[in-house]
This record gives structure tokens, sequence and C-alpha cells, in this order.
């Protein structure tokens, strides 16, 4: 309604003037023109200074009035200044001035036409525009302003809340005159003016002193300090107060938050989401901050969903004024945002001007189409604004939002979220950005390779689009000077058709000079490799390059190949260990592979079974190793029975297993005589001559013969029996059997 008015009465203005002007002598019409549209322009500023229903729309008005050499208008805004009725228009005047400090008088002529007017606000009882006449005197040097306000601060016939105001006006004054008057005013008689001096020259900080004549010394020397050393030591003192507030402040919030934490970790569920809503919707930065942390904390240590209540608060803190807020708000919102947060996380999108908050707000963006997509799918508009700014993310050269943009780009894309169309242009825009990188950012490449990897995979919407567009990229990858590049393009190929990129490779980067790469291609060995992978892998481990994944890949290939090529390499494998070139846990992943293949194959078998032993008595595992010789015995032909009997016998000695052994020897004197050369008798004999683990083999010994049972005569073993008796030795009353029940 004012907007109609204000036309209508332009419009008036306007005709009025016209049919005056022709009532007079007709003056030339370019001088009529002229002088019509400047008071018309006169009455519109006229009006938007007195009327405008913004500030903006006022300050405005003011300033073409204030820079025009009129002195109609000049009679106008000083009117407006000296008029109490509209105190909207004269703070808008006051503020151009303000603004004006600094600049050349040529801006607003005749500035000092405002003096009085500006000076007579302090005088005013009720002055809500008393505060920006006050920044507005500044433009006036202490000579012309000051010492008059000085003069109304010390008149002590004056209203008190006048000598108040013109004490407010010298506390904004840059000028030593202006604290030594504050100091005379510690003084005053009017206890109001006394405090509020002390209390300006506290914020300042000049001291106050304790006495009159303390006072008089500070004035001394004040007086005695030149004009640059006031300043500097005004703006040391200034800085030194602004850390001291700040450290206060800071240490406010510390024990504020600590005890806030306390009350909230001692609140039970429905009272921690009631604080949790106080503090995010509170109008300090760092209540919300604090609990936006607990509610990271609750998602990621509490195990339980988040209140629904928290999530529209968490929304509209993405548009906060505090970067660290929207920041640290959008970040959560990506792990608990829906789809129907698509359109506010767009807007703030489309205003929000950090770079690091933009990512974080594109991230939930992608990831509520992502789970949308899983669910109920995308809307059709939220689907084309989400992929208008993957386009412009994609496009940009920071690493951190062209990741970003690939990401949602392939989150829609992999769960065929798009129509065969936007499929291709979106793939395409993938691979013209790849191109754009050539020879440019490795992490920009990378992490594109990895995206057109996941495309190109099989749970991927549109992989076989992706992978006709991107093979040959990859392929050429794998020539790149970057090693993180060509182990991208391994991937590529791999999400592609991993039996037939393993045929590649070993060609081309079984010796790639990066050895993150040759894992990666022994890697794939183990997954897709056939016994034709045997001999490099070999050649690997007997070079001692890569042994430990490459061996892991010998044993995925033997464990699902034909026995027969088990059976071709066991030479070769056995001869890595007599070279020490496998570990002890290698080793004998080895032969638990070669122990289940050669069920069938008795000669293997054989092979493994006493290789088995060997290797379980170098480890100390002589149980095993007597299972494995138990196992043998059954598969050997008559003629090995006894050697491998007496390798049993020496592990019952070994292990002090006195009723087993004893019940060995037993059983051979029931169907036969033993002498000297007989292999039980060797067996034993090198027992006795073993002392390396600490132990007297006699005292085990003794204790099996005395456990012996009495066989018919068999003189060769009474003679050994008794060389073996006659030595001296304390045989013990009893000898511990470790594997015989106590």
């Amino acid at each position: 309604m004012k907007r109609s008015s204000v036309i209508i009465f332009c419009v008036f203005v306007l005709v009025s003037t016209c049919c005056a002007a022709k009532v007079q002598e007709a003056p030339k019409p370019t001088d009529v023109a002229a002088r019509v549209g400047d008071d018309t322009q006169l009455e519109i500023n006229k009006l938007a200074l007195l009327t405008g229903t913004t500030e903006q729309m006022r300050v405005m008005a003011a300033d073409k009035m204030l820079q025009s050499k009129d002195p109609r208008v000049r009679a106008m805004v000083l009117d407006v200044l000296k008029s109490p009725e509209n105190a909207e228009a004269r703070a808008a005047v006051c503020k151009v001035l303000s603004l004006s400090r600094g600049s050349s008088d040529s801006d607003i002529p005749h500035k000092e036409h405002f003096i009085e007017p500006l000076l007579a606000t302090i005088k005013e009882i009720e002055h809500p525009v008393f505060p920006m006449a006050a920044e507005a005197l500044l433009i006036y040097d202490y000579n012309t302003v000051g010492l008059p306000i000085e003069a109304l601060a010390g008149d002590v016939s004056l209203d008190v809340t006048v000598r108040l105001n013109a004490m407010e006006a010298l506390k904004l004054r840059l000028d030593k005159r202006a604290p030594i008057a504050m100091i005379r005013l510690v003084d005053d008689d009017e206890p109001k003016v006394s405090e509020a001096a002390k209390a300006i020259l506290h914020s300042i900080p000049i001291p106050v002193g304790n006495s009159p004549a303390d006072r008089d010394r500070i004035i001394d020397e004040m007086k005695r300090t030149s004009k640059d050393e006031f300043l500097r030591d005004w703006v040391f003192r200034q800085d030194e107060r602004l850390q001291a507030e700040r450290a206060e402040v800071e240490m406010l919030k510390r024990l504020f938050k600590e005890v806030l934490q306390k009350h909230y970790t001692q609140a039970d569920t429905s009272a921690r989401e009631a604080i949790l809503l106080e503090h995010l919707k509170a109008p300090q930065s760092f209540r919300n901050l604090w609990a936006i942390d607990q509610v990271y904390r609750w998602r990621t240590q509490a195990r339980t969903e988040l209140p629904d209540s928290l999530t529209p608060v968490l929304k509209s803190l993405i548009s906060d004024s505090n970067k660290m807020v929207r920041l640290n708000a959008a970040t959560q919102l990506f792990y608990i945002v829906k789809i129907d947060s698509a359109e506010v996380l767009i807007l703030q999108l489309n205003k929000e001007k950090e770079a690091e908050v933009r990512i974080k707000l594109f991230a939930a963006l992608g990831e509520a189409c992502r789970t949308a997509l899983v669910e109920d799918g995308v809307p059709d508009d939220i689907k084309a604004k989400t992929l208008a700014w993957a386009a412009k993310f994609l496009a940009q050269s920071s690493a951190d939002q062209v990741v970003k943009g690939a990401d949602v780009i392939s989150r829609l894309l992999e769960k065929n979220g798009l129509d065969e169309k936007n499929i291709d242009t979106y793939l395409g825009l993938l691979k013209g950005r790849f191109e754009q990188e050539s020879e440019g950012n490795v992490v920009i490449k990378r992490n594109l390779l990895r995206t057109m990897a996941l495309l190109c995979a099989n749970p991927s919407g549109c992989k076989k689009q992706a992978r006709s567009l991107y093979k040959p990229i990859f392929d050429k990858c794998l020539e790149d000077k970057s090693p993180l590049v060509r182990e991208e393009a391994i991937q590529g190929l791999v999400s592609i058709d991993k039996r037939q990129t393993l045929k590649v490779l070993r060609t081309k980067l079984v010796s790639d000079s990066n050895a993150n790469v040759r894992v990666r291609v022994i890697l794939l060995a183990k997954d897709e490799g056939t016994p034709e992978d045997l001999d490099w892998l070999h050649a690997k481990i007997e070079a001692g390059n890569e042994v430990d994944v490459a061996w892991q890949a010998v044993l995925m290939i033997l464990s699902r190949s034909d026995v027969k090529h088990l059976e071709a390499s066991y030479a070769r494998f056995t001869a890595l260990r007599t070279q020490k070139k496998l570990t002890n846990s290698q080793w004998q992943g080895f032969l638990e592979v070669a122990l289940v293949k050669a069920k069938d194959r008795k000669k293997l078998l054989i092979n493994v079974h006493q290789a088995f032993c060997d290797f379980s008595v170098d480890t100390g595992a002589l149980e095993q190793a007597r299972e494995h010789l138990v196992k043998l015995a059954g598969l050997v032909d008559k003629s090995r029975r006894a050697g491998i009997r007496a390798q049993i016998l020496g592990l019952e000695l070994k292990s002090s297993r006195i009723k087993e052994a004893s019940d060995i020897l037993s059983d051979e004197l029931k169907v036969r005589d033993l002498n000297e050369s007989d292999i039980l008798v060797q067996q034993v004999n090198a027992f006795l001559a073993d002392t390396s683990e600490g132990k007297d083999p006699r005292a085990v010994l003794h204790s099996v013969l005395k456990e012996m049972q009495a066989t018919d005569a068999r003189p060769q073993w009474e003679k050994v029996r008794s060389v073996w008796l006659s030595k001296d030795v304390t045989v013990p009353e009893a000898v511990a059997d470790t594997n015989s029940p106590s």
C-alpha cells in the first residue's frame, strides 16, 4: 500500500510540475525537462527516506540526498536530522554520515552543517538515535566536536542522562584528551557519572588510580605521551583486553560443557533426547557443536537408532551462520538422511559458499538418493538436480570435489537409477573427466578408475555399457607411469573378466617395478590362477620376492587343481624347504594341502606322511609325528615297517612314554630275539647318545626295562640288556609318563 501511495504521489508531482511550467514564459525544452526530472527525483528520495519500508531503501535515499549540492535537499536532510518524530529516517542519515568517514569532502559537501543537529542528539533524554549519531560524529576531529562533548559531560547542570550520553560519545574517540576527560569525571559528585567513568576507563583499559593525586599523575603522564605513542598503547591494550576476554569466554565455555556433559551422561534416553534438542536449537554455536558431537557419539557408540526428532533440527543447522556448525551438521546428516531431506540439501547447496561444507552437503544428498534407490526410488526432479550438482563437482579441479561428484554419479548409475540416455551421458562424463587428467592429478585418476571399476562390476546396473566404454582405458592405464594408477587399472579389468585379466598380467606386470602392483597380480593368481602359474610363482619364492603372498597363491592353486600337478611339483617345493626358503607355517600349509590331495596316491601319500613326521619332530610336535608314523606303517610294505616301528620307539622314549616304549620292545621279544645290530636296539642306542634336551636318557631307559614283562629266553636280548643295566645310573622309583593318565 505504501509503495502505491509513493508512486501515485510521484505521478501527481510530475503532472503538477508540468502544468505549472505551461503558465510561465516558455523556457527551453531541455531546461524544463531537467528541472522537472530533478524535482521528481528529489520528491522520490524524500519519500523513500521518510517512508521506506526497509533500512536499505532509507539508507540509499539518504546517501543520494547527502551527496546533492542543492540547498533545498540539504535543508530537507537537516530537517529530518533535527526532527525526533522519524527515528528510522534519522538513523539512515547518521549511518550514511558514519560510512563517509575517511572519504573526501566531495562525497558529502558541507559536512559541517550537520555538527549542530548531531550534537543535539546527545541532549535527548529518549535517545534511540544517539548511538548512531555518536558514530557519525567521528567524521569530525576532536577540536571540532570533542571539546563540546567534554563540556556536556562535565556540565553538572544537565540531566545525568545527557552527561552519560556525552561520556559514551567520548568513549569512541581515539584521542588521549577523551580518556583524560574521563579520568577527571571519576571524582564527579554524581555517582552515576563517576561509576560510568570508571567503567569506561576499565574497558579501554586505562588505570583509574586510588586517589585524586594518583589520577593527576596519570593525567600528567598521558599529556607527555605523543599521539602516536597513545594510539600504539591503545591498540596494544585493546589487543590484550580482547585476548583476555577470549580466554575467559573459552574457559567459561569449557566449564559449561563439562557440567553439561556430566548432566547428559547421567540422564536416561528420553532426557538425553530433550537435552540434545535444546542445545541443537540454541543460539550459541558452541552449544550446537557440542550437541552435534553427542549425536555422533549416540550414532556410533550407543548402538541404537537416533530419535527421529533430531533429524529436522540437524537439517535446519545446515543453513546456520557458523561454518563449523553447517559442516558438522551436514556430516551427521549423511548417516541418517532420507530422500525427504533432498530439497533442503539442494537449497543449501545453491547458497553455500564454503567448498568444504558443499562437499559434505553433496555427500549427504548422494547418500539420500542411494538409500532411496534401494527402497522407494528417487523423484525425477531430485535425481536431475542431484546429477546436475554431480556434474558440477566432477568438473572442478579439486580432487575432493571430483571424487565426490564421481561417487554420486556412480551411486545413481550402479543402482540402475537412470534411463539409457542418461546412463550413456554420465558414463561419458566420467570418461571425459578422466581423459582431462591424462598426465595430471594421480589422486583424481585413480579414484575415477575406481569408480569406473565399480560400474563394470557384476552388481552394477549399467555394467554392459560401462565395460564397453572403460575397458580400453583400463588396458591403456596398465602402462601408466604411476603405480597407483596401474593398480586401479588392474582392478578395473578384474571387474570385467578375472581370468582373462590374469592372462594379460602374466606377460605384463608379474615383474612390475612396484611391489604393490606385483602383489595385486599374485592375489589375482591366488583367486584365478591355474597350474600354468606355478612356474613364475615358484621363481618368485625361490628369489625371495613376495614370498608370503606367492606361497598362499601356490597353495590355493594346488588345492583346486588335479593331484597330478602336486605330484609334478612336489620335489621342487620340497627343495625350497630344504633351502630354508619356506617358514614352518608355510611348509605345514603345503603338507596339509598335499595330505588332502594325495589320499588316492599311495606313493605320494607315503612321502607326505614321512615329511610331516620329520617336520613334526623338528618342531617338537612329537604326538603329531607319532600319528603320522602310525598311519605310515599301515601304508608301507613289510620290509619298511620295522624301520617305522623303530622310529615310533624313538619318539616314545623321547617323550618319556614308559609304558608305550616297553610295550613295543615286549611285543617284539615275544616273536624274536633282539641283538645289538637290530634296528630297535640301534634306535635305543641313538636315544642314549642324545643328551641335547638336558635329560639323562639312561634313567628313562632303565624305567622302560623295569616296566617290561618277562619273556621266553632271549639270549641276545639279555646280553644287550645287561650292557644297558651295567651302566652306573640311579634308577628313580618312577619316571614320569607324560602321555599316560595319572
